[in-house]
């Protein structure tokens, strides 16, 4: 690792095109070239890192321009990096890119590529790296918080003492291999037991965890069940603030699935809007019904309404592992003799609605609640995981030869040492970095 590892520039804006000004970057070796094709004063770059010029090509006026310089090796990159604040037009941006795209050397970055260059040289590791990413794409407070450990080096400490404990553990098999011409003691195989028995136990809650962040990330699904009528797609609308479904008195009205991602408590929540469960002779109706099965089989929580009173008959054919059963129309109704476990409201006169959202809350905390500081972020982390416990798991201390226990645990390190990139190959990192947005 090291910054002279690349023999092209490349550049790429980092910034989208939205507000008044987008920023082009070039990282490498020759990136100062630059300053030449433009015919930019070296008294300028030479003695500065940020000021203001004329961009001109052929005479022509390209743009006003201020300029950043970051040296190596005090860059994102750890390579000289240049970047070049344009103002936010299509076809000013068109036209530099296509001239620097003439420069010998210099080319269009792949995705990700400045932040694996910046992992190759040294600059980050590589769940900082994924960290970036994440940060990025994160649409939530509870995202963007997972996000930050993975950046803030949270996530990459624990996995490094997890490595140092594997490491500690085969280390007491190597130094009594090399310097005893003895048995190993039995003492000596207790340790090395008792650390790959405690690991085990860490990792599989660590991989038990990895449902929880997946619902996270892509959002806890909450389906709205219930007959024609009742009050799903008003409950759908006043949820999302807008007017998502049709709302009618025509009784089936809503025949596909709607859904709306809404943020509850920094938690990315997708709300489903179901077709009327009832009997039908019509076949794009119970096509719907159908749909509207399937989602609440799957839902991680599902919210039951009622137009009339709920005999407990009737709480037997739901699904009760994770539901809220919900009284609709109640300035219309007494429900004297409701069920105890109902929320009792009036989507018309908003009443008991707080009461209504705070208990979706509180069930939306219950379904992604976490045993313990989560390091588990994404599948190649699940994968290698898995790996390294499957690894573990399979030692024989009775019967394998000492020396095979030593490897099978530097292999388990080494899975380990893939997650945080102190191992890793040139294609793992070109999937990796694949998945980021130009410009990262």
């Amino acid at each position: 690792m090291n910054s002279g590892y690349f023999m092209d520039t490349i550049f790429a804006p980092i910034c989208s095109l939205g507000g008044s000004i987008v920023s082009v970057r070039f990282s490498g070796s020759d990136a100062y070239r630059v300053f030449d094709f433009f015919k930019i004063s070296k008294d300028l770059y030479s003695n500065k890192d940020l000021f203001f010029t004329k961009l001109v090509y052929n005479g022509n006026l390209l743009d006003e321009v201020v300029i950043k310089i970051f040296r190596k090796p005090h860059s994102f990159t750890g390579e000289d990096v240049v970047e070049i604040d344009l103002h936010a037009s299509y076809i000013i941006l068109k036209d530099f890119l296509k001239l620097v795209s003439s420069i010998p050397n210099f080319r269009f970055a792949k995705n990700g590529e400045f932040s694996k260059r910046a992992f190759l040289n040294g600059k980050i590791d590589l769940i900082k790296a994924e960290g970036i990413n994440a940060i990025i794409k994160a649409e939530t407070k509870k995202q963007q918080q997972l996000a930050n450990e993975m950046f803030g080096g949270k996530i990459y400490k624990r996995y490094d003492d997890i490595r140092d404990k594997l490491l500690h553990a085969l280390s007491f098999i190597e130094v009594n291999i090399d310097f005893s011409e003895e048995e190993i003691p039995q003492h000596v195989i207790n340790e090395v037991k008792d650390i790959t028995k405690n690991l085990i136990n860490e990792l599989t809650v660590c991989i038990n965890d990895k449902a929880v962040i997946d619902k996270i990330n892509n959002g806890i699904s909450v389906a709205i069940i219930g007959k024609p009528n009742v009050g799903k797609s008003t409950l759908l609308n006043w949820l999302a603030k807008r007017d998502v479904a049709i709302v009618s008195p025509i009784a089936g009205t809503t025949r596909d699935v709607l859904h709306v991602d809404l943020e509850l408590d920094g938690y990315k929540v997708i709300f489903y809007d179901t077709a009327g469960i009832r009997d039908s002779d019509n076949l794009i109706e119970q096509e719907g019904i159908k749909r509207a099965r399937d989602i609440e089989r799957n839902a991680d929580l599902c919210i039951y309404i009622f137009d009339d009173v709920l005999m407990e008959k009737d709480l037997e054919n739901l699904k009760r592992d994770n539901s809220i059963i919900v009284l609709n129309k109640s300035d219309l109704r007494n429900f004297e003799n409701r069920n105890k476990n109902c929320i009792e409201i009036s989507l018309l006169k908003n009443k008991n609605l707080d009461i209504l959202l705070d208990t979706i809350k509180k069930h939306v905390v219950n379904i992604v609640e976490i045993k313990q500081n989560p390091i588990v972020m994404n599948e190649r982390h699940n994968l290698l995981l898995l790996q390294c416990v499957n690894i573990l798991k399979n030692i024989d201390f009775e019967k394998q030869p000492i020396e095979i226990i030593g490897e099978e645990l530097r292999i388990a390190s080494d899975k380990i040492g893939q997650i945080i990139g102190k191992i890793y190959t040139e294609d793992v990192l070109d999937i990796i970095f694949s998945k980021f947005c130009i410009g990262k």
